[in-house]
């Protein structure tokens, strides 16, 4: 019963998983959504995207960061492995921020400055 209990996904949670996010995505034949059967949706060009992903690494000298314990820096970032799944994001709009977990980003500095200089220089 506990592993049946632990196995349970709300359909957010399941969507979450691969990216699901169009209708066809859902139409698979999978009801668990056990596979990656997503469709590549591109971000609209018309809208500036800024990521933040956090990590509990300790600092930039880790080749490859931990993820949030929650989110993998690379999704955090918009990045995949295929490239029709990677978001087309500048670096410049992109930001890790080290020593932190996944809330820990609602109160983290570095988070904060980094939001703050992003809309006051898209003045």
């Amino acid at each position: 019963p506990f592993t049946r209990l632990g196995n349970i996904r709300s359909t957010g949670i399941t969507d979450l998983r691969f990216g699901n996010i169009v209708d066809e995505d859902w139409n698979s034949g999978d009801p668990e959504h056990t596979k990656d059967s997503r469709s590549a949706v591109p971000l609209p060009k018309t809208v500036a995207f800024y990521f933040v992903a956090a990590t509990t690494s300790i600092s930039a000298a880790v080749k490859k960061p931990k993820g949030d314990m929650l989110v993998p820096v690379e999704s955090a970032l918009g990045e995949h492995a295929t490239a029709e799944f990677s978001l087309d994001v500048p670096a410049a709009r992109k930001h890790i921020c080290y020593s932190t977990d996944h809330l820990g980003l609602l109160t983290s500095r570095p988070a904060y400055e980094k939001t703050r200089d992003w809309l006051f220089s898209a003045q």
